[in-house]
């Protein structure tokens, strides 16, 4: 996070609100480094608000202090009109607020998790490791740049490859049709190795010619599927600088699965 922006507004507005709650019957010890219409501005959230807004490794100048400070004051006066409307009480945005509150514990749940158990460099050369073997254990190290449209059933599928092939052009297709999340992109799901998308579509993907679609719908657990391979390249294997990033948000999302599988095995959960 190089400057403030969006998220850490919304972060410091849901901070604020659950510090008004939570000091409306108790006074903050934290001094208050503004005050807005009588209510103090803590240096405690300034501080985290600062921490969130300076880059890592960095300290964080007079001017972003100056800038923080001056989007904490805006964002109190904000939410003391938001109050003073009885904004905060109508049962939609308590909801709202509600759902807020349940993803800010959950994102902290999360660091406080990795604070405890970091993801070390050696962690991320392991996993490298275990990914360049199973890269050099692969038929192929072709990569595929993939255009792709999902349909909810064969029949709906069998129909658009019917279109296409008189001539409805692929993108406008998946732009219209599709179900699949690339439809905002026309489809294109980008460059992929067969390892990367499921085996159905892997093994109909490697036997096409470049600029070629399948003749008929591919059966995955997320819908009929259509796809068209508009490049092949060979793959080049990234260096582990190149990676070390990906590979980290992905063992970050592999222990927050994890950790929800887990919880949910022990929950009394009602459906």
């Amino acid at each position: 996070m190089k400057t403030p922006h969006f998220k850490s507004l919304r972060y410091s507005l849901i901070a604020t609100l659950m510090a008004c709650s939570l000091t409306c019957n108790a006074q903050s010890k934290s001094p208050n480094i503004a005050t807005v219409n009588g209510v103090g501005i803590s240096q405690d959230l300034f501080d985290l608000a600062v921490k969130s807004a300076t880059p890592a490794g960095q300290q964080p100048s007079a001017a972003l202090e100056n800038d923080v400070k001056q989007r904490l004051i805006n964002i109190e006066l904000l939410a003391q009109d938001a109050i003073k409307q009885g904004l905060d009480k109508t049962p939609e945005n308590q909801i709202r607020i509600r759902e807020l509150r349940q993803n800010l514990l959950a994102e902290l749940l999360m660091a406080d998790y990795f604070t405890k158990n970091p993801i070390t460099e050696d962690m991320l050369r392991d996993q490298y490791s275990k990914e360049l073997q199973s890269l050099s254990a692969s038929n192929s190290l072709e990569q595929y740049r993939l255009s792709v449209i999902a349909l909810p059933s064969e029949s709906e599928a069998a129909s658009t490859i019917a279109q296409i092939k008189a001539g409805e052009p692929f993108a406008r297709a998946a732009k219209q049709k599709s179900i699949d999340p690339t439809k905002e992109q026309s489809g294109q799901a980008g460059w992929v190795l067969p390892s990367q998308v499921n085996p159905s579509i892997a093994l109909v993907m490697t036997n096409l010619p470049k600029g070629s679609m399948s003749n008929s719908p591919i059966q995955t657990p997320n819908g009929w599927y259509i796809i068209k391979v508009e490049e092949k390249r060979p793959f080049k294997v990234p260096s582990f600088d190149e990676t070390k990033n990906q590979i980290r948000a992905n063992l970050v999302q592999q222990k927050q699965t994890e950790i929800i599988n887990m919880l949910r095995e022990k929950a009394k959960i009602t459906q």
